[in-house]
């Protein structure tokens, strides 16, 4: 037998030992449409990674991009929060599902493309994990899907800027009422300063937005080194953050964490790829 028919044994065995399983609904493969995602390299990425997500539940959070507010930074999000969605990145970061990244990625174009439109171009910066984390995990999630993301929206990605000096306790851990997740990660992150003809507009992508309590903190090690943190992006916002489309504007129109004695502008009505509704 040549080597093509034993690839298609092995993999309809594996399909009868392991099928492939939506994270999301639990559908199987094959009786279904799936979710192919974002095609291409990323770290950590392998060709095996089964993408694990069936288009009907990727379609449901590819509808209009939802906008929110952490503190003074525009945010944006696929969907509000759901069980759901913290089930299927729990799968992605936690139980192996790696290849959910590329579906998750293909989620989150129309996010950046809404940002982008709302509050200017911007490069965009992954919250890194801190080096024994990702040693732990084996990969890092953000820097994952922000790489698949920003290559399908065109967007420039930056993972060399910012990163997380202080290990500290998951936020997930942390009560979403107190002030333990903002204590958790004070003083986490450092960040290099803008290199000679380098634009300081970044924009700060993490997977979940909760208290914003993360991206707060990694935005201000930003705008420390000298970076303007224009908007923020993730596959989900909780309902705490969430503003109507006016609301979301309002604040993009003064957006932006600036550097110490600069002024932040809002960019120019004109030109706009796509509006926020």
């Amino acid at each position: 037998m040549n080597l093509p028919h034993w690839q298609s044994l092995g993999a309809a065995l594996l399909d009868v030992l392991a099928p492939e399983i939506c994270a999301a609904c639990g559908e199987r493969r094959g009786r279904t449409a799936w979710a192919a995602g974002v095609a291409g390299p990323a770290p950590g990425l392998r060709s095996w990674h089964a993408t694990h997500l069936c288009a009907r539940c990727r379609d449901a959070w590819r509808q209009e991009p939802c906008a929110g507010a952490c503190a003074h930074l525009p945010v944006w999000g696929a969907c509000r929060e759901s069980a759901i969605l913290v089930t299927v990145i729990g799968a992605w970061k936690y139980r192996g599902a790696r290849g959910l990244a590329r579906p998750l990625a293909e989620i989150l174009v129309p996010v950046l493309h809404a940002a982008a439109a709302a509050a200017g171009p911007a490069a965009l910066v992954p919250l890194p994990l801190h080096a024994g984390r990702r040693r732990q995990r084996g990969f890092d999630q953000t820097l994952q899907l922000v790489s698949l993301a920003g290559r399908a929206a065109a967007m420039p990605v930056c993972a060399d800027i910012l990163v997380r000096r202080r290990a500290t306790r998951q936020q997930a851990s942390q009560d979403v009422t107190g002030p333990g997740r903002e204590r958790n990660v004070a003083g986490a992150f450092a960040a290099r300063p803008p290199r000679p003809g380098e634009s300081p507009r970044l924009a700060l992508v993490d997977d979940l937005l909760t208290t914003g309590a993360t991206l707060l903190a990694a935005a201000a090690a930003l705008a420390s080194a000298g970076w303007q943190v224009a908007w923020g992006a993730a596959l989900g916002l909780a309902a705490r953050l969430l503003l109507d489309s006016g609301e979301a504007l309002s604040v993009a129109c003064g957006h932006g964490l600036a550097p110490a004695g600069s002024t932040a502008t809002a960019p120019p009505a004109d030109g706009r790829r796509q509006e926020v509704t």
